[in-house]
């Protein structure tokens, strides 16, 4: 993939000669995400169908992907490193709203776990990609703590098993945010 990414940026770089060094770089990582993405996707599409899943995956990756976007997390080295990870977090979050459905007592603690999360470490940034300024920094943060109960509230509404699992699913993203802080 890494390879498809550069030949993909060369052929870029050669029709537009006049792109910075900085900008190659830029469109070959995002290359590499996009591909890193989308493959890993694919597989655990495969996976989870094979267990009859498909639609607890689909809501652990829309609930994991929207608050992440703005609260960062945790982050692998390596590509089998993320992959199997994301597996372990997307599967824990599954067999753990398919055995243990929280009643409301949990969901209280679980959301309020949650906001201090957010609150004392939002936005955890990516290594390869920190975030630099003050400004996008604060607005990251107050954008998680709008996202996030949101989230939650759309959980609520969902059927049984889909909202354990996007509540599971919530509650790993905001636990990875303070191991992303320690692993830096």
């Amino acid at each position: 993939m890494d390879r498809f990414a550069q030949y993909l940026t060369r052929h870029i770089k050669k029709q537009n000669p006049n792109l910075s060094e900085i900008e190659v770089l830029k469109i070959q990582f995002g290359f590499e995400c996009l591909f890193n993405e989308l493959s890993k996707t694919i597989m655990y599409l495969f996976i989870f169908y094979f267990f009859h899943l498909t639609q607890n995956l689909i809501v652990v990756m829309l609930f994991f992907g929207s608050l992440r976007i703005f609260a960062g997390g945790l982050h692998a080295s390596t590509y089998w490193r993320c992959f199997f990870l994301t597996l372990a977090i997307y599967s824990t979050a599954i067999v753990l709203a398919i055995n243990i459905v929280p009643n409301n007592i949990y969901k209280i603690i679980i959301f309020i776990l949650c906001i201090v999360l957010l609150y004392i470490y939002s936005p955890a940034d990516h290594p390869n990609k920190p975030i630099i300024s003050n400004k996008r920094r604060r607005n990251m943060k107050y954008l998680s703590l709008v996202v996030f109960p949101t989230l939650f509230v759309i959980a609520l509404f969902l059927p049984s098993i889909l909202s354990s699992t996007a509540i599971y699913t919530l509650l790993f993203e905001c636990i990875s945010l303070p191991l992303s802080k320690y692993t830096i």
